[in-house]
């Protein structure tokens, strides 16, 4: 299977991806495949930047803001990003820590569609990266006008071909 120059994990959280007994958007199978992407990513000694959110609900060092345990991080090879915005890229070191492993290629995976990954997506293709992303590799939860799997969808229509490939 194809790899970019990193895989950039957004927001995997208990806070993001868990309320109380509830799980977000096939959370699940989610965590499998990015599990077999970030084994791949190890295998290929490429770079994987987990991001982590935190804000006034999210507060830094809680159980909310760590991420899921059963994704396999590894603390002493990835690179960890906090932000505090719906784009990865504002006021953190993401695009220096990009240009410093030289990476144009990005895969990205991770919650919420609708708000960080969308956010992130449209900032990083901005920057020119060019961005890759395998069908329901994201997360999300029913709103009050569509479920999770029609948001989850909707996303994926506006981001294939036009922000990001891999979709189709």
């Amino acid at each position: 299977m194809w790899s970019a120059d990193v895989l950039l994990v957004i927001d995997m959280q208990n806070g993001i991806c868990r309320r109380g007994v509830a799980d977000s958007l096939d959370l699940s199978n989610l965590m499998q495949r990015i599990n077999t992407r970030v084994q791949s990513y190890h295998a290929l000694d490429k770079p994987i930047i987990w991001i982590q959110h935190h804000d006034d609900d999210i507060r830094r060092h809680t159980f909310d803001w760590d991420f899921l345990p059963e994704l396999m991080l590894n603390r002493t090879t990835d690179d960890i990003i906090e932000k505090n915005h719906p784009d990865s890229f504002y006021n953190t070191c993401l695009d220096a820590r990009l240009q410093q492993v030289g990476a144009q290629h990005l895969e990205i995976c991770g919650a919420q569609v609708e708000f960080c990954v969308d956010t992130t997506i449209k900032a990083a293709f901005d920057r020119e990266y060019q961005l890759h992303m395998l069908p329901n590799m994201t997360t999300t939860w029913d709103n009050e006008y569509m479920n999770a799997k029609q948001t989850q969808k909707f996303y994926e229509k506006i981001w294939q071909n036009t922000f990001v490939s891999g979709l189709a």
